[in-house]
């Protein structure tokens, strides 16, 4: 204990000598400042101890070419760093640091190496720590925390052929996205599976599988007490159940009756704990018995690092006899039967339409989806449609109706009330012009609820038999167009037969669009010209560059794209936003999205810098393959991948993966057979430097 206190205030005394030694005035913003700084293992000073620090661009927080240094601590665990503040740093992993440790700035949250982030002397953000000459750097390493526990059967034995994993959680929704630490279960079944401290506070996922048995997951939870140290988790326990998966449905129809003799077709999926699918490629014919059941075993998988699946998940369709059904159904452990009700097509749907005062009205339009009908002289109506049956009702001067009816209906009763007062308006250009013969739509849009995090669309309960409920106009109507018109000479429009006090969308397509209510005068104006101006140069010399400009520009519904070739741009668009992304062949690619307001719009010299190359090789069992897949996710968060074609009789294929930022590069791999099977995944990470290819060879051998 006296030697721990005597280390901790050498440490001490020393940050105190540096602080007064670089307690000098703030150095110009081009020049370096002189940070001191602690490095800790554990809470310890860490003698000898290295961090590799490398900056990004503040705006696209990507690395900078050539802005990377590696502290090393003295015998006390101190250090001093010449850095600039022309943007954040990151702390990456260096030789000797710990397997899974995570790392701490200024006693935050531990964070994954590449990930953590400070600035120096600089407020541009509160999220992350500020360093300077007068406060000091302190990183901390930490290491992973051991997490013990057993993998047994549903009959309580060891299963010894088990291997357990931790997933990360990083994004809002909290779904695992890669496997951060993963160890095999010894002959009795036990664990020890060291895991990174930076997935506490729920950003983590422990799975355990075994080839021929259905996965089982548990929260990861890493806590710590009120003194900042990690306690010691409780062991966990996994059982294993059965696989392959059961699976079982019931065919009924709408009135919960249970028909037999119905074929249902069946195409099924697999599904893990992390909700990573697997298409097996099964297709069933199924038909239910006379109870209106039927049943089948989903196949143990092979993929998802040989942890077979947790959930089976099918596409069940009923095409026969008239009769229709579809369902997205899930199968597992907890989970009731399946029900599939069967709708009833080409059933005949009739009745009349009147007005408000119970007037036949004739030439009304009735729409069941892409069909349409119209009223005879009597009002009267008659279409098919499937059993439960969304219809829309438009008649001149009458505010449309949108129903929901349950078929077959042969006497529906459809009565319109007087339109409200119409929207009108005009259409302009940039410059205040009126735009003649420009289309110009009023629309509606369905009205939706938040549910389990979900947007779920709100429709009324089924209506008993005859009798129709109302709809959201926009959920019935072809793409919830109410109204439509075109601008006379003078830009004006007028959009009528709307529904009293409602209110919708205005737009003219690909130009403008604003919410109004019926009988509002609206202006829509085309939005103005912008001159954008860009020049792309080599980061190394600044020289120009001739680099491809691929642009994306919206507008008030959709986007449209072009590509330009040159070291620079200048263009005129219009619009409301731009997406531009710049790439040439061996050089790190840069994107922007800017606002389009008007004007000229310069984003001044973009420089690209020397990208990084894999050369990858990926090599298999004699099993015939199909094709392999490749992703890979950079340090700032980009994406990429391939499917490389596998040739028969081959048991290896190439590929190189061009334009990464110099960094350290995550990279799965896995591949397909003929028969279906999947091989893999393999994760691992590699060191991506400017200019140098890398080969990486990745071996799917020994896997099933």
């Amino acid at each position: 204990m006296c030697e721990q206190v005597s280390s901790s205030c050498r440490c001490v005394l020393r940050l105190a000598v540096l602080l007064v030694a670089f307690a000098a005035p703030a150095p110009a913003r081009d020049e370096p400042t002189r940070v001191p700084g602690e490095l800790l293992l554990d809470g310890r000073p860490w003698p000898g101890g290295r961090a590799r620090l490398v900056q990004v661009d503040r705006e696209t927080w990507k690395v900078q070419t050539g802005h990377e240094v590696e502290v090393v601590a003295d015998e006390d665990g101190a250090f001093v760093v010449a850095l600039d503040d022309r943007g954040p740093w990151r702390v990456h992993e260096a030789p000797g640091w710990p397997e899974g440790a995570s790392v701490r700035c200024q006693s935050d949250t531990p964070r994954a190496p590449g990930r953590l982030l400070f600035f120096v002397g600089s407020a541009d953000s509160c999220r992350v720590a500020l360093v300077g000459a007068s406060t000091p750097l302190v990183l901390e390493l930490v290491s992973p925390i051991p997490i013990e526990g057993v993998v047994i059967d549903e009959a309580g034995a060891p299963v010894a052929s088990a291997r357990v994993e931790a997933f990360a959680c990083p994004g809002l929704d909290r779904r695992p996205s890669r496997v951060v630490a993963s160890r095999p279960v010894a002959p009795d079944g036990r664990f020890v599976l060291p895991v990174p401290a930076w997935l506490e506070g729920g950003r983590g996922l422990l799975v355990a599988g075994a080839p021929g048995l259905a996965q089982a997951g548990a929260s990861l939870g890493l806590a710590r007490d009120e003194e900042g140290t990690f306690q010691s988790p409780a062991p966990v326990t996994f059982v294993l159940g059965a696989c392959p998966v059961a699976c079982e449905g019931v065919v009924q129809d709408l009135d919960g009756r249970r028909l037999a003799g119905v074929p249902v077709l069946a195409e099924l999926r697999l599904v893990d704990v992390c909700q990573r699918e697997e298409t097996v490629g099964l297709h069933l014919d199924l038909v239910s018995d006379a109870e209106g059941r039927f049943q089948f075993e989903a196949p143990g998988g092979s993929g998802w690092s040989s942890v077979g699946p947790a959930f089976a998940r099918a596409d069940l369709r009923v095409e026969a006899d008239g009769q229709e059904a579809w369902a997205d159904a899930t199968f597992g452990p907890g989970l009731g039967p399946v029900v599939l009700e069967v709708e009833r097509e080409g059933l005949p749907l009739a009745g009349v339409v009147l007005d408000a005062a119970g007037r036949p009205l004739p030439g009304a339009r009735v729409l069941v989806g892409r069909t349409e009908a119209r009223t005879d002289a009597a009002g009267r109506f008659a279409l098919t449609g499937r059993e439960r049956c969304d219809l829309a009702v438009l008649a001149t001067g009458h505010a449309p109706r949108a129903l929901r009816a349950r078929l077959p209906a042969e006497d529906l009763v459809v009565r319109l009330t007087p339109a409200g007062p119409p929207i009108t308006g005009r259409l302009l250009d940039a410059a205040g012009a009126p735009l003649a013969g420009k289309p110009v739509m009023a629309r509606a849009w369905p009205e939706y609820t938040l549910e389990d995090g979900r947007l779920i669309e709100v429709l009324p309960a089924w209506p008993e038999v005859g009798v129709a409920v109302e709809r959201p106009p926009a959920s019935v109507l072809p793409d919830g167009v109410m109204a439509e018109a075109l601008t006379r000479s003078d830009g004006s429009f007028t959009l009528g037969d709307l529904p009293p006090d409602a209110e919708l969308i205005v737009e003219a397509p690909d130009v403008a669009s604003t919410r109004a209510r019926s009988g509002a005068a609206v202006e829509l104006q085309l939005p103005p010209p912008t001159t954008v101006r860009a020049r792309a140069v080599r980061a190394e010399n600044a020289s120009p560059l001739p680099v491809r400009w691929s642009a994306e520009v919206h507008l008030a519904r959709g986007y449209r794209t072009e590509t330009l070739e040159g070291s620079e741009l200048e263009r005129e668009v219009v619009g409301t936003e731009l997406r531009l992304w710049i790439s040439a062949p061996g050089r790190v690619s840069v994107w922007r999205v800017v606002a389009l307001t008007g004007g000229t719009l310069d984003l001044g010299v973009l420089p690209l810098g020397i990208a990084g190359t894999v050369d990858l090789t990926v090599r298999w069992p004699e099993a015939p393959v199909r094709f392999v897949s490749v992703e890979w996710t950079g340090p700032a968060g980009e994406r990429g991948g391939d499917g490389l074609e596998a040739p028969r009789h081959v048991d290896t294929v190439t590929a190189r993966l061009e334009g990464l930022l110099p960094d350290a590069v995550e990279l799965r791999c896995w591949a397909y057979t003929v028969d279906g099977r999947r091989l893999g995944p393999v994760d691992l990470r590699v060191d991506v430097r400017a200019g140098v290819t890398t080969p990486v060879e990745v071996d799917l051998r020994g896997l099933r």
